[in-house]
């Protein structure tokens, strides 16, 4: 018989009635913690965190293989403050490489804030996906955010398509002036946005 704990609560699992697999197991589960803002974050089973807990070949597997599966979870709202915090320490990245390529740009070393630049474009965009995907916790009745990130969206993808267009063109003063005096205080007003309440 599978021993079977939520965190560290261990829980009477009917094996007859019940589910049979671990992927059965942790759908199961995943709805009786939903309604209290709570998700599944990872398995530990028999001793050991499966990275491929969201993989099928582990899902597929009959629960009766295991002694003792741990379902681990973590609420809502600690997972969207984690990633908020996470995205702060990214816009710092981004703000130090754009320090860079500005530098670059103005002593001439056009391959090497090329180079950045692209980085910069990728790396904006990741933040920008990744903000959208931690507001849809509003559906939870979360604020992650202390004012409205999208606001800035409008602004920020304008700048971006006019920096591409500097780039494209090789205005490399342009370049530079676009990042440091409107992207960069741009980014500072995202931060801003970001900062959970209270926080």
């Amino acid at each position: 018989m599978t021993i079977v704990y939520l965190d560290d609560d261990r829980l009477d699992i009917e094996e007859k009635d019940g589910p049979s697999t671990v992927g059965e197991l942790i759908d199961a589960l995943a709805r009786e913690v939903a309604p209290h803002k709570m998700v599944v974050t990872g398995v530990v089973a028999d001793g050991e965190r499966r990275d491929d807990w969201t993989a099928e070949r582990f899902r597929s597997a009959a629960m009766a293989d295991f002694g003792e599966i741990r379902i681990l979870t973590d609420s809502v709202e600690s997972i969207a403050l984690h990633g908020v915090a996470t995205c702060i320490e990214y816009l710092e990245v981004i703000t130090g490489l754009i320090g860079e390529v500005v530098e670059r740009l103005r002593s001439g070393e056009e391959e090497e804030a090329l180079t950045g630049l692209s980085k910069v474009f990728v790396d904006i965009n990741e933040l920008v996906r990744t903000i959208e995907a931690l507001d849809k916790v509003r559906t939870y009745d979360i604020r992650p955010f202390q004012g409205e990130p999208s606001s800035l969206y409008g602004s920020l993808e304008a700048l971006l398509q006019e920096l591409r267009s500097a780039q494209q063109s090789g205005d490399m003063v342009l370049m530079a002036d676009l990042l440091e005096y409107e992207i960069s205080p741009l980014l500072d007003k995202l931060e801003e946005a970001l900062r959970a309440p209270g926080g």
